[in-house]
């Protein structure tokens, strides 16, 4: 099992009791994904490619504003 960043659950769950993320969702599945997709875009993007810091920070972002739509409460 992958060690989960302690600070990224914590505020997910803050959102989720804030009622800003769906309760259907758990915690630490958001956690990995997000985890998971921010890996794979440093080591891939950034240090095999060489993407510049701009392009890697506009494509996480978009990643984001599309994730958190699918978990955010209608």
């Amino acid at each position: 099992m992958m060690q989960l960043d302690k600070n990224l659950i914590e505020r997910i769950q803050r959102l989720m009791d804030l009622g800003k993320i769906r309760q259907d969702v758990k915690v630490t599945d958001i956690s990995e994904h997000v985890d998971t997709y921010m890996d794979g875009k440093f080591f891939f993007g950034r240090i095999l490619q060489e993407e510049p810091s701009e392009e890697m920070l506009r494509t996480s972002f978009l990643f984001m504003q599309t994730y958190s739509r699918s978990i955010q409460v209608a």
